[in-house]
């Protein structure tokens, strides 16, 4: 008997693209699972974790070949990368969709718009016990100038911050916004 070859281009339904894609991603063949996942993306499938997959297996394309300068993302990369998570927004919000925005901002060499940054906070603020996502929400913030962001952010993670080490990471992030960097107005 011949093995059975299932292809994303003989399966019209987009639920069902975007379950191989992420049953191919379970059992470790992310080359056909992205695939599936970018069919399924294409047909808009109700699958909130497709488009998070999708998002991810770019950006791991995108750490290992960075096309933009000094080793980072280019706008184009970036783009291909928050295109799915935007739309993955649609549903009810996951931490780790926010987490992979912040991410791409972070090693990407365009700058974020005000709209960018404002869902940067945005999902900060849904997720306030997350740390991690409030400090590197909160470095992007910073790092592009939107001083009063990274305050109000900063604020908030020494508030929920549990350890001592915690808020000292806090404490080092504040004290960079003090320091005018050459080309960016607060």
């Amino acid at each position: 008997m011949k093995p059975f070859v299932v292809a994303a281009s003989h399966i019209p339904d987009p639920l069902l693209l975007a379950v191989y894609g992420l049953y191919e991603h379970d059992m470790g063949n992310d080359g056909k699972a992205r695939e599936f996942l970018e069919a399924a993306v294409r047909a808009e499938a109700v699958r909130p974790r497709a488009y998070y997959l999708l998002a991810e297996l770019r950006y791991r394309d995108a750490i290992a070949i960075p096309l933009g300068s000094q080793g980072r993302f280019s706008a184009q990369q970036a783009a291909s990368i928050l295109e799915p998570l935007q739309n993955s927004l649609r549903y009810p919000p996951e931490s780790d969709v926010y987490r992979l925005i912040v991410e791409t901002w972070i090693h990407c060499d365009a700058r974020p718009s005000d709209r960018d940054i404002e869902g940067i906070v945005e999902g900060a603020a849904l997720f306030p016990r997350n740390t991690g996502l409030t400090y590197r929400s909160a470095a992007v913030c910073a790092q592009e100038g939107y001083s009063a962001q990274a305050a109000g952010l900063i604020d908030r993670g020494l508030v929920l911050a549990m350890d001592e080490s915690t808020r000292d990471y806090f404490m080092r992030l504040r004290s960079t916004l003090a320091e005018p960097r050459p080309g960016v107005s607060n």
